[in-house]
């Protein structure tokens, strides 16, 4: 899970995207990181055969190094012996990061470079949940070994990938998704075709201290600079001509010098001395090595990116709020649980939802609350104001309001004072009034906290501007006046004159 804010309406998002094409640059989209780059996180990358989810290789390194300490390559991953090698070599890799986070000593992420991989280390677990050898393997005893631990890491993966399902765990993070969620990049199109290489040559372009592996020469303008790095691929597929031109030559040629050392003997053909040796021989090893270490640093460098940007006071305490549900999906694949179900029974998924809602609607608080661009999106969508309070009932019901701007709420209930220190919120409904000065006067009326309010009065009136918000509140409310007002507006708002005045939020 990466930046949890709340979405800016298309006229935001055009006016952020037209003044990136302006600069020929990426810019801030956030003031700070919402997202986690933990001293303890890994780099996970992987290569797999065009169109199919095999690994060719697969590696681990911290996001300090600009290589990976650990480097694992198949071979031929069709082989059902040395797939299941792979996933023996991947569940002796994940056990102890998952251990580590467990018990409190290391902290678990593990960074991606983009969805495609997320999607290919799923399908891999459908592959790894019944690995299988034929005959005169199955009696090989260190091959037995190694399918029982290809199960195992069935149960790590999807252990991982469900944990990541947790909103503010940030225990799996796509790179590709956190750089689009922190910045605006001067590109048009849908996010899918916005590849890593892209992204970090957007940055290089702009003067950043960026390299884009496997881009040789940098051209002078944007459009020439992403169009060359459209042709480097770093996802888990490898690039079609690189495949083909490359990897399936490296593959024949090991296979044959495989078979050809093992002269037609099963327990030679899967000795891992002799994997190695074809391996390095047919060139796949220098091939797949290569090809990692491209894949490796082109993530490294997106995380230094986001590292650079001040982290969002409270991404500790978002990871703690969601690291017992966390923790309870991770010691599933401690337990190297075999039969992993997917879907929960309709309770475990029903209040599974529910945390998913309060944790979601925490780390929105927090964002708007913080982030000063985060807050410029709920306003700009109607879902907070800043307002002067003008003037306070005695029964501390009506609170007049002179709003910074003229606002269309997208909804009128349940408005609450954003920067309440109290336990209980300040809670009404916001009616922007009519008149002269239309959109620029309104009225909330409360219905929580009204006592409060009327005992001391000065808790709004003694401030120069107050910040509302009809976000969820996951504070506990109790109401005191019923609920009433217009039902809820959603839907397309009308765009503002100057949504966001960037100048401003820049300086």
């Amino acid at each position: 899970m990466t930046a949890l804010v709340p979405a800016p309406g298309p006229t935001v998002a055009l006016a952020a995207l037209s003044r990136s094409h302006e600069r020929q640059a990426p810019l801030p989209w956030l003031a700070y990181r919402h997202t986690a780059v933990l001293t303890s996180a890994q780099i996970l990358s992987v290569i797999g055969l065009t169109g199919e989810n095999l690994p060719v290789g697969f590696a681990l390194g911290n996001v300090d190094d600009d290589a990976p300490h650990t480097i694992m390559v198949v071979g031929e991953p069709r082989d059902p012996a040395l797939a299941a090698l792979a996933g023996a070599r991947l569940a002796n890799v994940l056990d102890p990061l998952i251990t580590n986070e467990v018990n409190g000593s290391h902290p678990l992420q593990l960074w991606v470079d983009g969805s495609g991989t997320v999607d290919f280390l799923h399908a891999w677990t459908f592959r790894l949940r019944s690995p299988w050898l034929p005959g005169p393997l199955a009696l090989v005893p260190h091959l037995a070994t190694a399918l029982d631990r290809a199960k195992d890491a069935h149960a790590l993966l999807r252990a991982i990938l469900t944990a990541a399902k947790i909103p503010g765990n940030d225990v799996l993070v796509n790179a590709v998704e956190a750089l689009n969620d922190h910045f605006v990049f001067p590109l048009g199109g849908e996010q899918e075709a916005r590849q890593l290489p892209v992204l970090l040559a957007c940055f290089a372009h702009a003067g950043a201290p960026v390299t884009v592996p496997g881009l040789a020469t940098t051209a002078v303008g944007l459009i020439e600079t992403i169009e060359a790095a459209e042709q480097v691929s770093v996802s888990a597929a490898a690039d079609p001509d690189w495949d083909n031109k490359t990897l399936a030559k490296a593959l024949a040629s090991f296979k044959r010098l495989r078979r050809r050392t093992a002269k037609g003997n099963p327990a030679l053909l899967v000795d891992p001395t002799v994997i190695e040796r074809a391996a390095k021989l047919s060139g796949l090893t220098f091939d797949v090595t290569s090809a990692l270490s491209q894949r490796h640093l082109a993530i490294a460098q997106a995380v230094r990116l986001l590292r650079a940007l001040p982290a969002l006071p409270g991404l500790d305490r978002r990871r703690g709020n969601a690291a017992y549900r966390s923790h309870l999906q991770l010691q599933r694949g401690l337990a190297h649980e075999r039969a992993w179900r997917d879907f929960p029974s309709v309770i475990a998924a029903g209040r599974d939802a529910e945390s998913d809602a309060e944790l979601t609607a925490q780390a929105h608080i927090d964002a708007v609350r913080h982030d000063r661009r985060a807050f410029a999106f709920a306003e700009s969508s109607g879902q907070a104001a800043v307002a002067r309070v003008l003037a306070v009932s005695a029964d501390g019901r009506a609170v007049d309001l002179e709003l910074a701007r003229p606002v269309s709420p997208r909804s009128n209930l349940n408005w609450w004072w954003l920067d309440d220190a109290h336990a209980e919120a300040i809670i009404g409904n916001l009616e922007v009034l009519g008149g002269p000065s239309a959109g620029r006067h309104a009225r909330l009326t409360v219905t929580a906290q009204m006592r409060r309010l009327a005992a001391n009065p000065a808790l709004l009136t003694g401030r120069d501007s107050i910040r509302l918000v009809c976000l969820d509140d996951t504070r506990p409310r109790r109401s005191y006046w019923p609920r009433a007002g217009g039902p809820a507006r959603f839907g397309a708002q009308p765009a503002w004159p100057t949504p966001i005045n960037f100048s401003v939020l820049d300086s």
